[in-house]
């Protein structure tokens, strides 16, 4: 009695193009959270900056 041994290319073939797909979409996301990060900093600076200019416009008008 002879057991066939199990064909498990196909489901190693799967699992690593899971993990490569997967790889890449962790990729995209950390590239998509850098360019968020990004744009959050220079907005809160030019809103910094937009205070900044509008208090010291106000301090010009007092004086």
């Amino acid at each position: 009695m002879t057991k066939k041994s199990p064909n498990i290319q196909k489901p190693l073939k799967r699992i690593f193009e899971f993990l490569v797909s997967y790889n890449s979409f962790e990729k995209k996301l950390e590239e998509i959270r850098k360019k968020r990060q990004k744009l959050l900093n220079a907005t809160i600076k030019n809103i910094e900056s937009d205070r900044i200019g509008h208090i010291t416009s106000q301090i010009e008008k007092l004086y």
